[in-house]
């Protein structure tokens, strides 16, 4: 299985949970908190604003053990950020200094000189696709995913859901075999189960919002935290791990969605053992994740 680090964290072998953060406000919060709702947290440089001191509180969650997304999202894929592709990439290089990976739209012409950036810092490159309107045709979103994983460390594709088989046309998409990590997600109301779903369909990466949903149909991260955990739980399956903040103890431990340290309990799983209790729980499931009936 192929995978990237983000700082120390792997991405790729269990799916991970990013909490996405709007405001500088929250930022802060967040990089003050020992309560990590996640595993990444986002940091949305286009809603943040970029005359605040975004990058060291960036740093600060990094030091802390979190590693961070940096995105500054183009206004014509669902963000705010009105500046020229050149400015752009002069914030997104700089923000190459202070956190672990950046986001950015395959369709800019920006990813091939950022994964050069990248590369040379030895920094995760995320390349994403949005289409707020609808889910394109499976051969479209094929081609996206295999020119995004040309450039990027991890490919992230989000269309808006609308029926059943645009679900089913997603779900096709992580059934494949790629060269990077993928993560797949459906907007809207129709689409908000793949948020739950598909990390057990293999999509690496699933976001919730820690503050104000940052798209149609995101869920907060706590809640999708202890969804995942019990859906799981229930299928007697190890859910997504959330490293421990707190010393002295070391390993992954079952995330319970409360803040309270008497709460972590202290039984460890490996990731092995998650891919191979993963494994058995799509192969003995009468249906997919989705609902849809596909199997």
């Amino acid at each position: 299985m192929n995978t990237v680090k983000f700082g120390n964290l792997t991405i790729g072998e269990i799916p991970r949970v990013v909490g996405t953060l709007l405001s500088f406000d929250s930022l802060r919060k967040f990089a003050a908190s020992s309560d990590k709702l996640c595993d990444i947290a986002e940091a949305r440089l286009d809603e943040i604003g970029l005359d605040h001191p975004w990058a060291a509180e960036c740093q600060r969650i990094e030091k802390s053990g979190t590693p961070v997304i940096a995105t500054l999202r183009a206004a014509v894929e669902g963000g705010k950020s009105r500046l020229a592709n050149p400015d752009r990439l002069k914030v997104l290089r700089e923000a190459l200094e202070h956190v672990s990976a950046v986001d950015v739209e395959l369709n800019s012409g920006l990813a091939a000189p950022l994964a050069e950036s990248a590369a040379t810092k030895h920094r995760a490159l995320i390349v994403s696709f949005h289409d707020f309107a609808a889910t394109p045709p499976y051969a479209e979103l094929e081609k996206t995913v295999k020119e995004g994983a040309k450039v990027g460390s991890v490919v992230k594709i989000s269309t808006m859901v609308k029926t059943p088989s645009d679900i089913q046309v997603l779900e096709r998409l992580l059934r494949q075999g790629w060269p990077v990590p993928l993560c797949v997600i459906g907007m809207g109301d129709a689409g908000s189960s793949t948020r739950k779903d598909f990390p057990l369909l293999g999509s690496c990466l699933t976001y919730g919002y820690l503050d104000t949903p940052a798209a149609p149909g995101q869920l907060f991260a706590r809640a999708l935290a202890e969804h995942l955990r019990s859906a799981l739980s229930n299928a007697g399956v190890p859910p997504p791990f959330i490293r421990c903040r707190g010393p002295p103890l070391s390993g992954f431990f079952i995330f319970t969605g409360r803040s309270s340290r008497a709460d972590i309990p202290t039984r460890t799983r490996s990731d092995a053992t998650w891919r191979s209790a993963r494994n058995r729980f799509i192969a003995t499931s009468s249906s997919c994740a989705t609902g849809c009936g596909c199997r």
